[in-house]
């Protein structure tokens, strides 16, 4: 049997050079019917789950509300074909349909989002100031 291969979602988190994530904060002890402990390493697994379905890492269970299904540009096109007038001449439901076709490329695509990675840095000149302070300022 082969590994599953990664996800987006988990492909991030597992690069070389990542250090391996680790369970933390006080919502640990109602995951998983207690199986997790804090600063046990997170599975690939146990990520997808969480992060990906929305589900309890461990019994797979739901956690609150599934995550919203939307349409492709695809099936939005088609449900408004479908709602066209069928007395339309073929000329008038050509211009409708090119219309709609139009209209629904131009939407943005929506889409899920489980998580953000949010990184937060120094500003620059705090760290100049560090670099060229004597000893006594840098502590």
């Amino acid at each position: 049997m082969t590994a599953p291969q990664p996800t987006p979602l988990t492909r991030y988190f597992i690069e070389e050079g990542t250090p391996p994530g680790r369970w933390r904060g006080k919502g640990v002890a109602v995951l998983g019917m207690g199986e997790l402990v804090v600063g046990d390493c997170v599975s690939e697994d146990q990520l997808q789950l969480l992060m990906g379905s929305a589900c309890d890492p461990v019994t797979g269970k739901q956690l609150g509300l599934a995550f919203p299904a939307f349409k492709t540009t695809e099936q939005r096109i088609e449900a408004r074909i479908a709602k066209l007038n069928a007395d339309l001449t073929p000329g008038a439901k050509g211009e409708a349909v090119a219309l709609i076709v139009t209209e629904e490329n131009a939407c943005a695509v929506r889409r899920v989002v489980a998580r953000f990675d949010f990184t937060f840095s120094i500003p620059m000149s705090a760290s100049v100031l560090w670099a060229v302070a004597d000893a006594g300022s840098r502590r």
